[in-house]
């Protein structure tokens, strides 16, 4: 036990995951097996299996897992009942018959479990630290997962006053991340301030030259217990009980704990002006350390280039030949950049 244990704690660390604890299940279910003397060790052993057969549904839950796990199930049972038969004689196959009915007679009950119980996401999907899934966060860590869940949650719903933009100018703002320290992106803390933002007037979006193509219409934002709404770049107007902040964004100050609708209007073309020194400076601080690689192919763009233009130029378009979307993103590492 105490080797197992030991290797465990090699293995995985002492952080409590969801992994360690089911490790230590199938552990203790391995250790079980050297010990079987009667009836009842056999009877507990079973126990243990149901609840690591529930495990795997917490990671695993797609069509083969369920089919899988309908056949382990079905064994588990046929075990079960094989054990408190009067006459121990006899092969378990023949009770497979009888516990795979059980299971189908059980299917309406737990159809209805399935519609009036409520889903608890927290409690039923346990997260992993290379799983991540689709949807707002105050933070973006790209290199710290390898696969996306696409969630079907409602964000928010729009009814546009006349034709529906283009897709490709349909970029929606909510949350704008400036600080990065080497491996995360967040807000910086002058985009939370109170002085970051502003209701009525039109200080705050002074740098924004409106051109035309604006555009009407209606947003209904699901409660996200979260201040962040959702608008078209550049917002032009919006209602006087929502802020707008100088990058470009709406939201409350209070959290969004109910549905909200709102009316937005927005100029689709546009043109930001120059930057004051003070956010100059925030949007192009970078960590001391870090990202070696990156830092030397920026050196020698810019040196190339010649000019800061230029040079986000030629970013621009090593991104739209060398990048794509994917939900299997690959780990990134020490050096995410």
């Amino acid at each position: 036990m105490f080797v197992c244990c030991a290797g465990l704690f090699l293995s995985m660390g002492a952080s409590f995951r969801f992994e360690s604890m089911v490790s230590l299940l199938l552990i203790g279910f391995s250790l079980k097996l050297l010990e079987l003397k009667n009836k009842k060790d056999f009877v507990l052993l079973i126990f243990i299996a149901f609840f690591i057969l529930a495990a795997q549904f917490i990671e695993f839950n797609h069509f083969l897992a369920a089919v899988y796990g309908f056949g382990c199930l079905s064994l588990l049972c046929a075990t079960l009942m094989q054990l408190y038969k009067k006459s121990e004689s006899g092969s378990i196959w023949k009770n497979l018959r009888p516990s795979i009915a059980i299971l189908l007679q059980a299917i309406p009950f737990m159809v209805i479990l399935f519609v009036v119980v409520p889903r608890i996401g927290s409690f039923w999907a346990v997260p992993s630290p290379v799983h991540a899934k689709t949807g707002m966060s105050d933070s973006m860590s790209p290199g710290d997962f390898t696969e996306l869940m696409e969630s079907n949650e409602l964000a928010f719903r729009v009814n546009f006053s006349n034709a529906v933009p283009p897709r490709e100018k349909l970029y929606w703002r909510s949350l704008v991340f400036s600080a990065f320290d080497g491996r995360k992106w967040t807000q910086n803390r002058e985009q939370k301030a109170e002085n970051y933002f502003n209701q009525a007037n039109t200080n705050l979006h002074s740098h924004i030259e409106y051109k035309g193509d604006r555009i009407e219409y209606d947003v209904v934002a699901e409660a996200s217990m979260q201040p962040w709404l959702y608008a078209l770049s550049a917002p032009e107007s919006w209602p006087k009980n929502i802020a707008f902040a100088r990058d470009m964004r709406l939201q409350t100050f209070i959290p969004v704990t109910e549905r909200i609708n709102y009316h937005v209007v927005s100029s689709l073309d546009y043109k930001l002006n120059e930057l004051n020194p003070a956010e100059l400076t925030r949007n192009l601080q970078l960590p001391k350390n870090g990202n070696p690689e990156t830092r030397e192919r920026a050196k020698e763009w810019l040196s190339e280039t010649g000019s800061p233009e230029k040079l986000i130029e030629k970013l621009l378009n090593y991104y739209r030949q060398s990048f794509f979307y994917t939900l299997k993103p690959p780990a990134l590492g020490v050096d995410v950049v």
